[in-house]
């Protein structure tokens, strides 16, 4: 009797374990994706510097303010 009660219990901990592991997988390769399509701070900045090709979004008004924002991107990625 405890042999098919210790058979029962090891499918049990099979299952829950086969979960376990798919959720881990799942928030792996969200977390994964969202940090490979989201931008970082270090990248909105780059899309915002003097620097870039195409200044269509506007450049910052002084050096000082460029700096700022710089320190802050390397502040807010690191």
């Amino acid at each position: 009797m405890s042999e098919r009660m210790a058979l029962k219990l090891a499918l049990k901990m099979t299952f829950m374990l086969r979960w376990c592991i798919r959720i881990n997988i799942v928030i792996f390769v969200t977390s994964v994706t969202l940090e490979l399509l989201l931008p970082n701070e270090l990248q909105t900045y780059l899309r915002h510097s003097t620097f870039r090709k195409d200044r269509s979004n506007g450049t910052p008004k002084s050096e000082e303010q460029e700096l700022k924002n710089f320190q802050k991107a390397i502040e807010a990625t690191l």
